[in-house]
């Protein structure tokens, strides 16, 4: 479960409420956004790239593991500092390469 602290960040990347709190709710249920809805749109104009939001709704799902690349990416996309962004990582259902040290993204 996503910690309550991290819930801002993942709001404030989506730039909305609503879809802020669809992307929790994929996040905590492992599903996947429907690449056709406007929560995915507002996860690629989150991220400013379509491959990336594309590896992160996959990873959400549970089908792909997040790379160095894609990590850099939902770093900055969410502002989050080290503790959010581990939390977040810690939260997605294919997770993230382990040998990524998150520290010095």
């Amino acid at each position: 479960m996503l910690k309550a602290s991290s819930l801002p960040y993942l709001i404030s990347g989506m730039g909305d409420n609503t879809a802020g709190a669809d992307l929790i709710n994929a996040i905590q249920t492992s599903t996947s956004l429907s690449t056709s809805s406007q929560d995915f749109i507002r996860l690629e104009s989150c991220f400013d790239e379509n491959d990336i939001a594309a590896n992160f709704n996959k990873c959400i799902g549970g089908s792909y593991q997040l790379q160095l690349r894609d990590v850099q990416f939902v770093k900055a996309a969410f502002c989050a500092p080290t503790a959010v962004l581990q939390d977040i990582l810690n939260n997605l259902a294919g997770g993230y390469n382990p040998k990524i040290n998150i520290n010095y993204i």
